[in-house]
């Protein structure tokens, strides 16, 4: 049923997508929402969570230099890019696991995630190779995209979660659901890596490094908090 309440978080959406778009100027050329799926009566009603879903078309000129999730090397390094707030899990599957929603949201700068964008882009055309995988920070955080990119390879990885955030609350760093952040792995034989990033102007922070074992390392403040095998 459409609402008031419904009706107002729907335009809040496009408004926000709408800011996106304008923030990076990239149209969307289609998108489809649903504000009304309800089943059932009584006790056994269901009320679907709102939702919209958009469509963006590119063309990829060269498909070979697509940069894919799988970790490719044991040694290359873990390299963050975006912003870190600990506290905003607002929203996360995380807190979604206890039942609670989260008062702070992620609330990203446009301008700055712009300027990280194309600093990366000219970074990797500068210097074509030196980034062997990468992944957004979305759904699940941090460990989500390590595992993700981990079981893909059969490789692990080793993180310090203080190199993010030396005071904030290991699991806000570990689950947080950073928009518009992105992890790297960077292949450091390639010459002159860290001046490419320097020279755009890209803020960085080396936050661990692939390992040749199916692992997963985190620690934090010098202590090992999480270690686990995902074979």
């Amino acid at each position: 049923e459409m609402g008031p309440e419904v009706a107002w978080n729907l335009r809040e959406m496009v408004k926000a997508q709408a800011r996106t778009n304008m923030a990076f100027g990239i149209p969307t050329i289609a998108g489809k929402d649903s504000s009304s799926g309800t089943f059932g009566k009584g006790k056994n009603r269901i009320n679907v969570p709102y939702t919209f879903v958009l469509a963006i078309a590119f063309k990829m000129p060269d498909v070979r230099k697509v940069i894919t999730k799988p970790f490719k090397k044991a040694g290359n390094a873990l390299v963050w890019v975006g912003p870190c707030n600990p506290d905003a899990l607002g929203g996360s599957v995380y807190l979604d696991c206890y039942g609670e929603r989260g008062d702070t949201l992620p609330n990203p700068i446009f301008g700055n995630l712009g300027h990280d964008y194309y600093a990366l882009n000219a970074a990797q055309t500068l210097n074509t190779g030196f980034i062997v995988s990468a992944t957004a920070i979305g759904d699940g955080g941090l460990f989500m995209k390590l595992f993700e990119m981990a079981y893909g390879s059969g490789l692990g990885a080793s993180v310090s979660l203080s190199q993010l955030s030396s005071e904030g609350r290991p699991d806000g760093i570990l689950f947080g659901e950073q928009i518009g952040s992105i992890l790297l792995e960077v292949d450091m034989d390639f010459e002159g890596v860290n001046q490419t990033f320097s020279y755009e102007g890209l803020l960085t922070r080396r936050i661990g490094w692939v390992l040749d074992t199916p692992r997963l390392l985190i620690g934090h403040q010098r202590k090992t908090i999480l270690d686990i095998s995902i074979d």
